[in-house]
């Protein structure tokens, strides 16, 4: 398939393949680019997830950005807690390492809408 039909017929894969995953995962930040792929797929090829309701998912800081911004969350709602955001408050120097993006907004949490929509973030943690 080419972008303009899975733009056309898969908003999500669109969506998928315009952004930069990433999770922290063995104390590491793990990225894969402009990939078709969910976080679960890349997971489970990776081995790091045994199946898509493994436990050890809920507790993964994984996320994406693109020119929008950097978004956490963990688990299969896409949420935020003082954990994460505490995470998130001291990675500050490392992001703007590692990204190179400045004056992109940083947000944990993001809510869930309909595939294919855009999910709006939960709460605003500080500009990189």
């Amino acid at each position: 398939m080419n972008d303009l039909h899975d733009r056309e017929v898969n908003p999500t894969i669109a969506f998928h393949k315009q952004r930069v995953m990433f999770v922290f995962y063995n104390g590491e930040m793990h990225r894969k680019y402009h990939t078709k792929q969910s976080h679960i797929e890349w997971f489970l090829q990776e081995g790091w997830i045994q199946n898509s309701q493994d436990e050890k998912f809920n507790d993964l800081i994984r996320g994406y950005y693109d020119e929008t911004g950097i978004y956490f969350y963990k688990g299969h709602t896409f949420s935020t807690d003082k954990e994460l955001e505490n995470f998130v408050i001291n990675l500050k120097k490392t992001l703007q390492l590692a990204i190179k993006q400045p004056g992109l907004p940083v947000f944990c949490g993001v809510i869930p809408s309909k595939l294919g929509e855009i999910f709006k973030p939960v709460k605003f943690m500080y500009m990189l």
